[in-house]
């Protein structure tokens, strides 16, 4: 075979490719991909914006209640700790200021018709009468949600032939 040249010199040409993924198709697939990413990101921040909004909206209705006799009960504690405190540093207790304090803490169907100061400034006592034991359980709640006290006791409770309730109350100071 004399005449017949093996190296050949003209370049083979390869058939067209008929795959799937063609440069077109990777771009289409890649842009695809994007899209549904963002479109997935969106819905998550929809999501979370009317989460926001719900819970700003339970914010505002809360702090609404904030208003009025709230702020004036926490008004009301920062002076009865600021009281207490002053009547831990001097150690000594004003009878006037305490007694001023418990006549506030009455609730209006209890009359109270004693006020027993303990000379050692450990304890107060106190007596009233009410027509319910109703009111005696609230008048106890009441001195008890006081900051100034420890510990509330009941000592004597009590109804007549009258019907009048007769009660006397003991109230340890705090921090004594």
């Amino acid at each position: 075979m004399t005449g017949m040249n093996l190296s050949s010199s003209i370049p083979d040409k390869k058939p067209p490719t008929s795959g799937v993924f063609t440069s077109t198709m990777v771009v289409v697939l890649v842009f695809s991909l994007l899209l549904i990413v963002w479109g997935g990101m969106q819905w998550y921040l929809k999501v979370q914006n009317d989460t926001l909004a719900v819970k700003k909206a339970l914010y505002e209705a809360e702090s609404v209640k904030l208003k009025g006799s709230s702020v004036d009960r926490v008004a009301s504690f920062t002076t009865r700790m600021n009281l207490s405190k002053d009547r831990v540093a001097t150690n000594t207790a004003d009878t006037e200021k305490l007694l001023t304090q418990i006549e506030g803490l009455v609730i209006p169907p209890v009359r109270l018709t004693k006020y027993i100061f303990d000379a050692k400034g450990s304890s107060v006592a106190i007596q009233g009468e009410t027509d319910n034991f109703k009111y005696v359980a609230q008048q106890l709640l009441a001195l008890k949600g006081e900051a100034l006290f420890s510990g509330i006791r009941v000592e004597k409770l009590g109804k007549d032939d009258k019907g009048v309730i007769t009660f006397s109350l003991k109230a340890e100071f705090l921090n004594q």
